[in-house]
């Protein structure tokens, strides 16, 4: 009975999406103005699901700081990135003498880590991948291409971060607001002017924008064939987001509902992680927007993301992430959007921001017995294993974080440099020891308080984007084996470096390469890991006709066979639909990062419909 209640709400919430995108296109006037170029057109152009579906996969080719060329001027443009890594705006300032396209539904999207529709710049690429650039993504500004390039340093009118991302222009305002682009100089062209929004009665002041829906309806199983051989996952994730506000105030509230009919079926799982992970209400990124000259506020639950690397979290500090399906989702659905303040400023070729966490949320690792519960020490012989429930800080403003952040672009280069101190959102597992009535090594996850400082750069060269990212921290603890250790744990102060090579090549193909090592200070010898930890991955993927994408995913360590593979093949039948399928191979010792799953070695489906 209660299988059958899910797959109704499944299918009624499909028909009503379906509804509202086809309501929402039949609102769209019907004009078909070319876009120029043609062959650049992005989500804002020509509204042909052909040239969605026959767009690259993944193009990491930097546009940072390509800003629109005025006829006059042959001056370098190798000069601005975006503004901040994580927010988006997925439409782009109309060019002099040219016709601002009308705005149409969303287009196919993959995979992603954020839920962008549009994308940032002419030249990024289409449908959405799990690993596109970050100047491609929900964050960069309208002239932008690198998701921290400081304002000033585009074209076009200062304006604060998010000026254009959560807009679209009006449905009756349109044409005008085409006609007067065509003969409008980009630079003095109004906020509003810019994206095609008209002003009211002479004045920007007081605009309301309509309401914009937005969301997906997604399905994921897996069946874990590893012996024993089960269904490990059946969600449904359901998720709606509305935006709106006026020219000096937006808002925006998500919200996603998550029902895995495997967890209401199976006995195999104990009760504690049936009862934890088969019914799952989230509340996602909502929050209200404003700003003063060169500065923004953002007050409510947000993505705060400093740091964007292939398959792994290395300076992304901030974020706390849904753990109970390992790094296995996209980035999109891992990610916790945290309580937070965020003030920042745009200067002339910098940035920076400073936030506030008054309440932070931390990973949430499942309960012991879950599929990937994150354990890797194992009781010697003779002894038995406890878990007792998380230690959750208090929410106090005592266990508060806090952090900032500059950037700047020098040459071409996007540098920036970080400071955060914050309850660590990694749970280090501590231990007890009882002997009576028999031995057992009793486990408790807390969460320790720490400060971390880091640094990120990123460089266009031509077909090649390079990236660097690093981080030290400070009081965090790791496990240790031997049994004289009171608590089980050692602190030990680390330095993480990545280094990573995307490279455009032909016939829509894409290559990414990693390195990447985390450093021990002071390393004490019965640690799991050694004094260096380094791995590499690789990640490819293409195009096969119009709309097959293949994608192969390799996380190998340097210092032991500890490894993880991941095969894909994505499949977009129609427009805003795709299917995935794709394996998720595990391989090492059990007290490696990747081996202690190595009997979850699974196949998985995901559909999805974007609206």
């Amino acid at each position: 009975m209660v299988l059958k209640a899910l797959w109704l709400f499944i299918v009624l919430a499909v028909l009503i999406a379906s509804r509202l995108t086809l309501a929402q296109n039949q609102a769209m006037p019907s004009l078909k103005v070319p876009c120029a170029p043609a062959e650049k057109c992005i989500e804002t152009g020509k509204a042909n699901s052909a040239d969605v579906t026959q767009a690259p996969a993944a193009n990491p080719k930097s546009q940072a700081g390509k800003k629109p060329k005025k006829k006059k001027s042959k001056k370098s443009d190798k000069t601005a990135t975006p503004a901040t890594p994580e927010r988006a705006t997925g439409e782009q300032a109309p060019q002099k003498n040219q016709i601002q396209p009308v705005p149409e539904a969303p287009a196919t999207v993959t995979s992603q880590p954020f839920e962008p529709k549009e994308l940032a710049n002419r030249e990024c690429p289409k449908p959405f991948g799990p690993f596109t650039p970050t100047y491609c993504r929900e964050g960069a500004r309208p002239s932008g291409t690198n998701a921290s390039t400081p304002q000033a340093a585009r074209r076009g009118p200062a304006e604060p971060a998010e000026s254009s991302r959560d807009s679209l222009p009006s449905e009756s305002a349109a044409p005008a607001a085409q006609a007067a682009a065509a003969d409008t100089d980009v630079d003095s062209l109004s906020k509003e002017e810019l994206f095609g929004v008209p002003k009211a009665n002479g004045s920007d002041k007081g605009e309301t924008r309509r309401i914009e829906w937005r969301g997906f309806v997604q399905n994921e199983t897996a069946y874990t064939y590893a012996d024993p051989g089960h269904w490990s996952r059946g969600v449904v994730r359901t998720q709606l987001r509305a935006q709106g506000g006026e020219s000096g105030l937006k808002w925006k509230a998500t919200v996603r509902l998550d029902v895995d009919p495997v967890y209401y079926g199976t006995e195999f799982y104990p009760q504690a992680v049936r009862k934890d992970q088969r019914l799952d209400f989230f509340l996602r990124e909502t929050y209200i927007d404003t700003s003063v000259g060169n500065l923004e506020l953002r007050l409510g639950k947000q993505n705060i993301i400093w740091g964007e690397m292939v398959g792994l979290f290395f300076a992304d500090v901030v974020s706390a992430r849904d753990q109970r399906d390992f790094i296995l989702p996209d980035f999109e659905i891992i990610r916790i959007p945290q309580w937070a303040a965020r003030v920042e400023y745009f200067g002339e070729k910098s940035h920076a921001e400073v936030i506030w966490l008054p309440y932070p949320d931390i990973d949430d690792i499942g309960k012991q017995g879950a599929e990937f519960f994150p354990f890797q020490i194992f009781a010697p012989a003779g002894f038995s294993q406890q878990f007792n429930d998380e230690h959750r800080p208090d929410n106090n403003l005592k266990n508060s974080n806090y952090g900032a952040r500059v950037s700047t672009l020098r040459n071409g280069w996007d540098l920036s440099a970080f400071y955060y101190r914050s309850t660590d959102v990694n749970a280090t597992f501590y231990r007890d020891v009882t002997l009576s009535p028999t031995p057992t090594l009793v486990f408790t996850p807390r969460h320790d308080r720490i400060w971390q400082a880091g640094a990120t750069l990123a460089k266009d060269f031509g077909s090649v984007v390079a990236k660097a990212e690093t981080v030290y921290a400070s009081g965090r603890y790791f496990n240790v084996t031997r049994l004289t250790e009171p608590t089980g744990v050692v602190t030990q102060d680390t330095l993480d470096y990545v280094l990573g090579l995307d490279f455009t090549l032909p016939k829509e193909t894409r290559l990414n390469l990693q390195y990447f090592q985390r450093v021990f200070f002071k390393h004490d010898p019965d640690l799991l890991q050694d004094r260096r930890e380094g791995g590499v991955s690789l990640l490819l993927s293409g195009k096969i006709g119009a709309s097959l994408e293949p994608e192969f995913l390799i996380i190998q360590s340097v210092n032991r066979n500890d490894s993880l593979m991941r095969p894909k093949l994505g499949w977009i039948p129609a427009r805003n639909w795709r299917v995935t399928f794709g394996v998720d191979i595990f391989t090492g010792p059990v007290t490696g990062f990747f081996g202690r799953f190595n009997d979850r070695d699974r196949a998985d489906i995901k559909l999805r419909y974007d609206f």
